[in-house]
């Protein structure tokens, strides 16, 4: 058997949860039952697991559409590779149907991750166009989580035999990786990845400037990108300004994060698995959720929630959890114990039988 996995998302993406993943399944397949047509890609997860053999494109180097631009050069190998036809099955890694119509009638299977690109606040004409084509081509469908298949079958004209309900799993570095970074100072909320405007990070500032003057010493620290010039106003008019903190983060650096902060706080509206609520668990954090989207079908009774437009609720909950050092324990505990049921090596098994399914 060999899976042919096309390059686009370890050409487009450097670091984020979708190249983990095929990465992470990727890397514990039988060596022989793969390959990945990568051939420019400065993806973290592929070279650290070292399924691809490509050259890196500017690695220093950071401008707009760089990753579409690496995703445009890298099509004709890989359609070279799919007329080929040296394989058994084509499971693309995004939603650009060039390789659809290079594979011909081989079996094809695509993992559908979340409906954002097709929910109003985020809606993209091409990537709804890309998926419904990708959907309909598709001859098995891997959905992260029941909550992503219960919307595939809400948005498209889908049979429920074709979809699979794959969860991912969640993988912990060893303490000594991260044990030496510098602990930042303490205590902090931590709040991790994007802040667009599904993510509810509005909500999450107003629900801290709550609790703060009750907490002078506490802050929160983000992760990924610089806080923008309408951020810094915002919290200018809330008075947090001098306790808001963004670090950029590689995986090290946001392990000794989670590890040591206060409770990790998912305000998001919805996602299609929410890979930070086990990554938080997985290091001890205790976890503060929306009560939406898939987040209970994951987290499950390891975490707290809080209806996700309600920022008075959300303070109460975080003035709960920092105030039990009790309830607190608890959550990291049920936390750790949660996580035992994701692991990559189980997720890559289920992707492993559903390939053998189709032969």
């Amino acid at each position: 058997m060999k899976i042919l996995y096309d390059h686009q998302i370890f050409a487009s993406q450097t670091y984020g949860g979708v190249s983990r993943y095929f990465a992470e399944v990727i890397h514990r397949l039988p060596a022989s039952a793969w390959e990945v047509t990568a051939t420019l890609s400065n993806n973290h997860y592929a070279r650290h697991y070292d399924i691809v053999r490509c050259c890196e494109f500017m690695p220093q180097v950071d401008f707009r559409h760089k990753g579409r631009l690496l995703a445009e050069l890298g099509k004709p190998y890989s359609s070279f590779r799919l007329r080929r036809g040296d394989y058994d099955i084509y499971h693309p890694t995004n939603f650009d149907t060039f390789g659809l119509r290079a594979a011909g009638r081989r079996p094809v299977v695509v993992t559908y991750h979340d409906t954002n690109f097709l929910t109003p606040h985020n809606y993209n004409r091409r990537m709804a166009r890309l998926q419904h084509a990708s959907l309909r081509r598709a001859d098995r469908i891997i959905a992260v989580s029941e909550n992503t298949r219960q919307d595939l079958l809400s948005h498209f004209d889908l049979s429920p035999e074709v979809i699979k309900v794959i969860h991912h799993g969640v993988s912990r570095l060893p303490a000594e990786e991260f044990a030496a970074i510098e602990p930042p100072k303490r205590p902090y909320i931590l709040f991790v990845g994007l802040r667009h405007a599904f993510k509810n990070f509005t909500t999450f500032a107003r629900a801290f400037s709550q609790i703060a003057p009750r907490y002078p010493d506490l802050r929160v620290i983000c992760t990924r990108t610089p806080f923008s010039q309408e951020e810094m106003r915002l919290f200018r008019e809330l008075g947090i300004e001098q306790r808001m903190e963004v670090v950029v983060a590689d995986e090290a650096t946001l392990a000794r994060l989670y590890s040591d902060a206060e409770m990790f706080v998912f305000p998001s509206k919805y996602e299609g698995f929410g890979m930070p609520i086990l990554e938080a668990m997985a290091y001890g954090c205790p976890c503060l959720l929306a009560e939406a989207s898939c987040f209970p079908e994951i987290a499950d009774k390891a975490a707290l929630y809080f209806p996700p437009d309600e920022s008075e609720a959300l303070a109460a909950e975080m003035e709960r959890l920092l105030g039990s050092a009790e309830l607190r324990h608890r959550l990291t505990t049920l936390g750790l114990q949660r996580v035992k049921h994701f692991t990559w090596e189980r997720c890559a098994e289920e992707h492993l039988k559903l390939y053998k399914s189709m032969l």
